[in-house]
Parts: structure tokens; sequence; C-alpha cells
């Protein structure tokens, strides 16, 4: 991918609370959120996608490595959209001790953003990774002397490129098989969101899907709820 040489910079983000406009309801426990409509087509193309999607050899595991509810993040550290969407699952994550999310990187023609993507991919999986992570989506500019600064401070390389462009390219091929053209997007079990999300949405799919799980689950704790599953 050719990287522009232009430098640009973006605020700190923070998490998008609230859904837009006309996206926003009450859902039933008085809580802001919005569950997007079952697309039949949107249902078939995640199924289809399940294996490869949810397979952590391309993506950058944050939380649980083995963590009873998975959540798919396509990204991209110059998107502010993107850095709201991780702010928000940092949020998550801190109250939700068995919540698994894998980042794909999804870089667009903007400054520095693959080159940013290719330092996370040299990381070796773990709290190292997920440490640059975080450091790269709190940035408040992205450019070369940003990255080699955050090079210098993690002591680590990027990824070499071949293998950077092999995983850029599968997440490509992955998202333009969900109808994904830009990051960010999430994926959550049966659902698709293309764009910002809001994290009262994510949060109540994620209560949603634990819902569905309910007789594997039974007698378990609901991480961040507090609370012990009926019978």
């Amino acid at each position: 991918m050719a990287v522009q040489t232009d430098r640009a910079s973006s605020p700190l983000p923070a998490p998008l609370a609230e859904a837009p406009w006309p996206e926003r309801r009450r859902s039933g426990d008085g809580q802001a959120g919005w569950q997007p409509p079952q697309n039949s087509l949107d249902v078939l193309a995640l199924a289809q996608s399940a294996r490869d999607l949810h397979a952590s050899s391309h993506a950058t595991v944050l939380g649980a490595p083995d963590g009873d509810v998975s959540l798919v993040a396509f990204i991209d550290y110059h998107s502010l959209a993107s850095r709201q969407l991780c702010a928000s699952l940092d949020l998550l994550l801190d109250q939700d001790a068995q919540l698994r999310v894998l980042l794909r990187h999804l870089p667009q023609r903007r400054p520095f953003a693959a080159e940013a993507a290719q330092l996370v991919l040299g990381a070796p999986p773990g709290a190292l990774a997920a440490r640059l992570h975080r450091h790269l989506a709190s940035l408040p500019v992205l450019d070369s002397l940003a990255l080699q600064q955050t090079e210098a401070r993690f002591r680590l390389m990027p990824a070499p490129l071949g293998h950077a462009n092999e995983i850029l390219a599968d997440n490509q091929a992955l998202a333009a098989q969900l109808g994904i053209d830009s990051a960010p997007a999430v994926v959550l079990g049966h659902r698709l969101w293309r764009g910002p999300v809001a994290v009262a949405v994510l949060d109540d799919a994620l209560l949603a899907q634990r819902r569905q799980r309910r007789p594997l689950l039974r007698g378990r704790l609901w991480p961040g709820r507090g609370g012990a599953i009926g019978t």
C-alpha cells in the first residue's frame, strides 16, 4: 500500500457514548442502545467467514485469550472513528474479564496508517502487543516521528514488509467478503456494524450474546454485571 508523506493530526479519542440519530433508541432495560436488524445477507456472509474471522493468527488479541465471547473489530489507527472505538473497547475490557477482542488491521490510504499497523504486527502476542496498540490508538499525532519514538520506547521493530502485507491483504479480503469498505467495523455473533458504534450499543449486544448462550453459562457470573445467572 502506497503511503502519503504529508502529516496529519487528530484529537485524542474518547469513547463514542451514544448512538447517532436515527440509530438511537431505548432498550428494554432503559439503557441507550441500538441493535441493527438481522440482515440475511450479513448473517450468511458472517457464517461463511466465521472460521477466518475468529482466527487469531492475523489479529491482535486483547482481553481474555479464551474468553466466552469474541468481538472482532476492523480498525485503522489514522481514523478518528476507529480510535473512538478503541477507547470504547478499552472500557468494555476493563469491566469484562471474559471478553476476547480480535483487532483486524484495515489501514486506508492515509498517512502512516499502514506503518502503524505494521509496527503492531511486529509485536509478540500478549501484553506487549496490547500496550503498543493502546499507545498508538491514543497518539495525538500519527507521523514518522511518532512511530520512530514508539519503536524506541517499546524496543520493537515493525513486522517484515512481506509478512505485514500478507496479513493486511487477508484482512482486506475478509472485509470485502463482509461488505466492509473502511474501518471501523465490528462483528459480534451474528451482528455486523459498519461505522462508529456507541459503547452502550456494544454493552447491550454483549449482554444479548450471553443471554443466547445462557444454558452454557448457567451458574457462572456475567462479567461486569455483578450477578449469577439464575435457573
